[in-house]
């Protein structure tokens, strides 16, 4: 039995054999006589690409040369089939081709949007498909070599003036927008050699279905047409009559030449395996595992949608499957170093799986609804759980089993070409024809597939690594003497810095006066202070995307900053202020002394709201005792309620939401396994009325908080129940919350939309409680009598201490423009009027060159200022 030569040997057989099978037996000697000149000629050039050929065709020159018996079968069988008339070889069409389309240019019109020409036949069909892909995969170069190899009719599709050129040009674009480009490592012959292995053109009739399986999921994964493509037809077409007997194994897989010709197409022999295992022939530093063939199938097409979709589909998925034992790989995390005798199988599987998705994702190319937070991710899912067939995979349906399998051929046949771990643990991927095969005569006799995972030791046998702290700066920084209040401010600034970007401090510096927030000047000695708690805050917190996209957004966020810092109070030692800017930073704080190394070594860990509110207490000496202490409401507690969720079911949702952006949504396992909690958190379940707004709130606060895998899922838990301990009083719950839920409202307005407060909601509206500034308020009336026939316009106006009504005297409603309005009050509050906008009631910003009574303001209405931080560098 002849070995299967190496893809860049079968090349060069390819090649030969069908130029013999075109001229004739007497080709050979010719081609003896040439390889002979060229192999003792005096200058052969390393690496040249015909003395490569030449050296790689030794096969013609013995009968006892490993692949000649290989050779003369393809030879043979050229020959028989040209003598038969079947096909007719033809010189290359240089003259008549076009290369692929570049990635970078605009794409074509679609031509034959997932629908192929009439007329077309299953096998031509499936050759261009497979011949699309490949020249999608590895470009130009592969192209190249292709049409420079002898032709012949199967091929034709590559020509300009073929009826089926465009199609195949389409197809090659839209397998670009899903396929990775190769570019490293890439060797054009072996390439060839693969595509020229897995189509088997001497009987490319009898593999029509392993033609098709290997471009299956790929046609259902193009951007532009998702989530509603879906193959030309289901490969259980192929199928349809398997256990009646309609589909023939035998015969696709041959004896002889096929047997050996493609390797990974080989029968699993159970036999064999098991011998395998029992003996030296595996490694003692691999360790076997066979999974069900059932179970592999899932882990592929999960790694697969994974790999193209990522960590929002992920989440989603996890979400919904939280109770499935059939996705318990999904809730583990990564082991370096893994011990694998010492792991359920479950955890196993994990490892399999990332290893998948780390061997997809160098194949398949990223989505653009990959990064898309707010896409509608229950489609995707429900498009993948429509792909899985899980109902007719447990009923043991053989069509489900094979069409799984064949949706991740294509990437997993590219990915086992390609990546070298991935295939050093992986059984080869096995044709279509050869699954089939395998499942007879049931599916329950199936060996599974056969996994050699590289063995580890536990983490604990390895001394734990050093690291550089990430509180180095602020280690250096920090002084034991500073104040309360003047700590809370600084750590407050470095918050919302961390949060929307050095340009939130230039546009800070430039409405703060420096007296007041001193420390950002370069010169101040709490200035690295300031810097140190932002690397910190980094490691918690994202930089928000909205506030790059809008001055509005910067604007709103620098007016709640100075909302939740009081700034005058807090100066002034108000207990309570004080104590509200500590509670509002609580939950943040709690996170950054849990997870960043260092952190809690320098600073004390967060108090409970209850807990200061008691202290204060304690310390009023006024005799007011509780009642003259008035606390705001966090801004974390929603406004309104629909009747059938109550605040302390909000709180809970909204604190489990937070732990699960943190920490993944491996950690609902875990918190499910609490039996005696499950009535407290049923809203994790999908069958849930309240799972959709345990969804909005994680959604909202993924892009708020960035998520680590550094703690095991067992310390998670138990400090989401020991934070759950604060149900009890919603001030604490909703204290504890309110920083994180004031950044999510900020950046998910569907979050803010249903489980928002007003006075974030709404920030610009006039509340009935701000009164007029008195000190505005005696100018204006001594003004007022020096010009007949003006008027009063009221201003609600923000400063650093919170919004401030003042009134302003104007020329009639008809002649004062806002131009003129704005330029009033810029020079009463010590601002550019370039930098401020006027808005009514409504929002709407007025239009600077018309009067106020074409912009439709009213008298007695009470219009907003806001900053124009958009016009600022």
């Amino acid at each position: 039995m002849s070995p299967s030569p190496p893809p860049e040997i079968l090349v060069v057989i390819e090649v030969t054999a069908r130029s013999v099978a075109q001229v004739g037996l007497e080709f050979e000697k010719v081609i003896l006589e040439i390889n002979h000149r060229i192999e003792y000629s005096p200058f052969k050039p390393p690496g040249d690409k015909i003395v490569l050929e030449v050296e790689r065709s030794g096969f013609l020159k013995s009968a006892d040369h490993p692949y000649h018996e290989f050779y003369r079968k393809k030879r043979d069988a050229y020959l028989a089939q040209c003598q038969a008339g079947m096909i007719h070889f033809r010189a290359p069409m240089f003259y008549d081709v076009k290369p692929p389309p570049n990635r970078d240019d605009p794409p074509p019109p679609p031509l034959f949007k997932n629908h192929p020409p009439e007329g077309i036949t299953l096998v031509e069909l499936g050759l261009i498909k497979v011949t699309a892909q490949f020249v999608a995969r590895y470009g130009k170069e592969f192209w190249n070599a292709l049409i420079d190899m002898y032709m012949f009719p199967h091929f034709r599709f590559l020509k300009c003036s073929d009826e089926n050129f465009s199609y195949y040009q389409g197809l090659v674009v839209m397998y670009q927008r899903v396929l990775s480009p190769l570019h490293v490592g890439l060797d054009t012959d072996e390439a060839l050699g693969e595509f020229f292995r897995y189509l088997q053109l001497e009987k490319l009739h009898e593999n029509v279905g392993d033609l098709h399986a290997l471009v299956y999921g790929l046609d259902c994964m193009d951007n532009d047409a998702f989530p509603h493509v879906v193959p030309s037809f289901s490969l259980c077409m192929f199928h349809a009559g398997l256990d009646e007997g309609y589909f023939q194994p035998e015969c696709v897989v041959d004896a002889g030449l096929d047997e050996d010709y493609f390797q990974p197409e080989c029968v699993v022999d159970a036999e064999a395996e098991a011998e395998a295992e029992a003996d030296d022939t595996i490694p003692a530093y691999m360790f076997p595992v066979r999974i069900p063939l059932k179970e592999l199938g899932i882990i592929k097409l999960t790694a697969l949608f994974v790999a193209r979709y990522g960590k929002n589909f992920l989440r989603a998925l996890m979400m919904r499957e939280v109770l499935n034992p059939h996705f318990d790989f999904l809730f583990f995390r990564w082991d370096s170093w893994p011990h694998y005798p010492s792991m359920e199988p479950a955890e196993i599987w994990s490892h399999v799986f990332n290893v998948t998705v780390y061997a997809y994702s160098n194949v398949i190319m990223p989505s653009k609804l990959a990064n898309n937070v707010d896409y509608h991710w229950e489609d995707v899912v429900g498009y993948f759980f429509q792909s899985l067939q899980l109902e007719k995979l447990e009923e043991g349906v053989k069509a489900a089993m094979i069409d799984l399998h064949a949706f991740v051929a294509g990437v997993d046949y590219l990915a086992h070409i390609h990546e070298p771990y991935y295939s050093g643990i992986m059984s080869p991927p096995q044709r279509l024809s050869a699954l089939i095969k395998n499942l007879q005569p049931t599916l329950q006799t199936h060996p599974g597939i056969l996994v050699l995972l590289p063995m580890g030791r536990k983490t604990s046998d390895y001394p734990p690594l050093s690291s550089k702290s990430q509180c180095d700066l602020l280690e250096n920084a920090f002084s034991p003497g500073i104040r309360p209040d003047e700590l809370g401010v600084i750590k407050l600034t470095a918050q919302f810095v961390t949060m929307y970007g050095m340009s939130f401090l230039e546009a800070l510096m430039k409405i703060a006066p420096t007296t007041e927030i001193d420390f950002l000047n370069l010169t101040h000695i709490r200035r690295k202070l300031f810097l140190g708690f932002v690397d910190v805050y980094y490691c918690i917190l994202k930089t928000s995307t909205k506030v790059v996209k809008s001055g509005d957004h910067m604007a709103k966020a620098i007016e709640l900053f100075f909302r939740c810092l009081q700034l005058n109070k807090v100066k002034n030692g108000v207990g309570t202020s004080v104590m509200e800017l500590y509670a509002f930073m609580s939950g943040l704080e709690y996170f950054t002394c849990m997870d960043v190394t260092g952190y809690s070594a320098i600073m004390a860990g967060p108090e409970r709201r209850s807990v200061m509110m008691n202290r204060l207490t304690q310390m009023d000496t006024g005799g007011g005792g509780l009642e003259s202490l008035t606390l705001r409401t966090p801004l974390s507690f929603p406004s309104t309620f629909d009747g059938s969720v109550s605040p302390l079911e909000i709180g809970i949702i909204k604190l489990t939401a937070v732990f699960v952006a943190r920490y993944g949504v491996r950690i609902c396992k875990g918190l499910m396994k609490k039996v005696d909690m499950r009535p407290v958190l049923k809203f994790m379940e999908p069958s849930d009325e309240c799972f959709h707004l345990y969804k909005v709130a994680v959604d909202a606060y993924s892009k708020v908080v960035n998520d680590s895998d550094d703690v095991d899922t067992e310390t998670v838990v138990e400090r989401y129940f020991q934070c759950l301990e604060m149900k009890d009083d919603l001030g604490d719950l909703y204290g504890f919350l309110e920083g994180i839920d004031l950044f999510a409202q900020m950046e998910d307005e569907k979050f803010s939309k249903e489980m928002g407060n007003h006075l974030v909601v709404h920030l610009y509206q006039y509340d009935e409680t701000i009164s007029l500034e008195p000190g505005r308020q005696k100018v204006d009336e001594s003004a007022s009598t020096l010009l007949e026939g003006t008027s009063r316009i009221k201003v609600c106006v923000p400063t650093v201490d919170g919004r401030k009504v003042i009134e302003i005297i104007v020329e009639s409603w008809l002649l004062e423009k806002v131009a003129s309005l704005k330029e009033k009050i810029a020079k009463m509050i010590q601002m550019q009027a370039n930098e401020l906008k006027l808005r009514r009631k409504s929002g709407r910003v007025l239009k600077e060159d018309k009067s106020l009574a074409h912009n439709d303001v009213e008298a007695g209405e009470i219009l907003t200022l806001t900053w124009r931080i958009s016009r600022w560098n």
